[in-house]
């Protein structure tokens, strides 16, 4: 049986996606899916395990209704984090990091987020 397309309804965390990637047409697993950033009208997926990074032209906003809600959260404007990678939070600065697991570089919390994150980071942890 293939695997379901994203078309409007949400995917659950073991189905993949099908993207129009820079290189074509791509099926991308949920769940090795670290996090997502975005660059002005494009996404880039960040692949676990491999390091392999994935360009789309798709909306940061329209993907979030997409993803498990349950399983992804968006701790600043530019970036959707999959909390089963999730690390640890870190001050700095007057504000708070994020690390996940594979993925060397922080990601910042916004401070218009971080109560919202950190309930969603809370909720996520009692259901596992």
């Amino acid at each position: 049986m293939p695997p379901k397309e994203i078309t409007g309804q949400q995917v659950s965390q073991s189905q993949r996606l099908s993207v129009n990637s820079d290189k074509g047409l791509r099926w991308l697993n949920i769940d090795q899916i670290s996090h997502i950033t975005s660059e002005e009208h494009y996404l880039r997926f960040f692949l676990a395990g491999e390091g392999e990074q994935v360009l789309v032209k798709m909306s940061l906003a329209s993907l979030a209704e997409k993803l498990p809600q349950n399983h992804f959260a968006q701790p600043h404007r530019s970036h959707l984090v999959n909390l089963d990678y999730f690390d640890r939070m870190e001050s700095n600065q007057g504000g708070w990091e994020l690390f996940l697991r594979g993925v060397t570089k922080p990601i910042k919390i916004s401070r218009r987020r971080q109560v919202e994150f950190k309930n969603t980071l809370s909720s996520y942890s009692q259901s596992i």
